[in-house]
């Protein structure tokens, strides 16, 4: 009686050790070219897509550079009001893409397994690369 007790114990315990490794080396090779559900830029959803494929998205979807407006002031003077872009502000949507990919791909097991289940659990939402061209905005 104790050996069957002890035999389903440990076959229990290995069952589940089995699917709490296989499963998430199941999920990530599913996923081996695409970026994980859940996963984000700038509330731009790119689950399920490859890189150059999310990079189209988000070229197509943060067009604040080229749309958005800001506004300069001098006292009581008419303002100023310049494209983001012609002050030299740009979205890298090709590395905003990357770290998309790379969430639940980098750091140790449990960061890679932490990234993963975050995404899909709750939804990781990453902000986008920006970059800056002091000489467009001189």
């Amino acid at each position: 009686m104790f050996g069957q007790i002890l035999a389903a114990l440990l076959f229990g315990l290995s069952l589940f050790l089995g699917l709490f490794t296989l499963l998430p080396f199941g999920y990530a090779f599913n996923y081996r070219d695409r970026i994980f559900p859940g996963v984000s830029v700038n509330g731009v959803n790119l689950s399920g897509l490859n890189q150059t494929e999310a990079a189209t998205l988000l070229s197509q979807r943060l067009d604040y550079p080229e749309r958005g407006k800001i506004g300069f002031q001098d006292g009581g003077k008419v303002p100023w009001i310049a494209r983001p872009r012609d002050l030299g502000l740009y979205i890298d949507v090709q590395s905003s893409a990357a770290a998309a990919f790379a969430v639940g791909r980098s750091g140790d097991l449990s960061k890679r397994y932490e990234g993963m289940f975050q995404a899909w659990f709750s939804g990781i939402n990453l902000p986008p690369v920006a970059l800056y061209d002091e000489r467009t905005a001189e």
